[in-house]
């Protein structure tokens, strides 16, 4: 299964969710990431993510295997 840490990013760069919306993203997009409630994500967000952040989406994704 694929994950994305964006907690963890987040909180190494020194910022806050608050941070990402205060910077233009949808506050309800940037909510269901933190939470993991999310399915999907689209290659617009990924992007908008790794802009804000300054880091690639291999920071953010984490493939963990199922057994």
């Amino acid at each position: 299964m694929v994950y994305l840490n964006l907690k963890q990013v987040l909180q190494e760069k020194g910022m806050t969710e608050k941070d990402l919306v205060a910077a233009g993203m949808n506050r309800i997009t940037v909510r269901m990431l933190m939470t993991g409630k999310n399915t999907r994500i689209d290659f617009s967000t990924l992007d908008q993510l790794c802009r804000h952040l300054d880091c690639k989406p291999g920071d953010l994704l984490v493939y963990i295997p199922e057994p």
